[in-house]
């Protein structure tokens, strides 16, 4: 992805399936190992569900862990 910073952090980016575009972007900035969720989160995924974009998440694990309950969780959510 061309945003990455090369840091080892967690990163979450929403993109619109339709475009490309990047939606919105999620980082922790305090610790490696966790997403801070902004407060829009909802209002993203919200507004492409009412315009009828389709929305991808990608999140990753740079310390090579699979995906977590967490990660389910809130991926159902």
């Amino acid at each position: 992805m061309k945003e990455r910073t090369g840091t080892r952090k967690e990163t979450l980016v929403l993109i619109n399936m339709e475009n490309d575009e990047i939606l919105s972007k999620f980082e922790n900035t305090q610790s490696d190992d966790s997403i801070n969720y902004d407060a829009n989160l909802n209002d993203i995924v919200e507004s492409a569900k009412v315009s009828g974009i389709r929305v991808v998440a990608i999140h990753n694990h740079p310390n090579g862990y699979p995906p977590t309950l967490d990660d389910c969780s809130s991926a159902y959510y």
